[in-house]
């Protein structure tokens, strides 16, 4: 081939919210950060749960797509996080590949200084 191919990626971002009101939106936030600081646990298992259900749904009517679930995945002995790889790509505009990490994820998906 006399030319390069290019491709096109399409990502879907899915945000549930099951509260309908702003101030319980933002108490029902508050609460459940601080219940997890405390408790070092995961904020809601409902709302994880809700969200997981919504995802398969998603991805079950795009099948014809072949749509997937981003993840984690292993290269040369060393984990990767496709989600950071695409929050990396939307802040610095190219495709890279990105460690897993433990820390927060705004350290390892901003590498680039950006001027606007």
């Amino acid at each position: 081939i006399s030319q390069e191919l290019y491709r096109n990626d399409l990502f879907i971002s899915v945000l549930w919210n099951p509260a309908s009101d702003k101030t319980e939106q933002l108490s029902s936030f508050f609460q459940r950060l601080t219940k997890a600081k405390k408790t070092q646990s995961e904020p809601d298992a409902e709302a994880i749960r809700k969200i997981e259900e919504l995802s398969q749904d998603l991805i079950q009517g795009l099948e014809s797509y072949e749509a997937r679930l981003l993840s984690i995945y292993e290269h040369d002995g060393v984990l990767f996080s496709e989600q950071s790889e695409f929050l990396h790509q939307l802040v610095g505009g190219r495709r890279e590949r990105i460690p897993l990490t433990f820390g927060t994820i705004a350290s390892t998906i901003y590498s680039d200084r950006v001027i606007f």
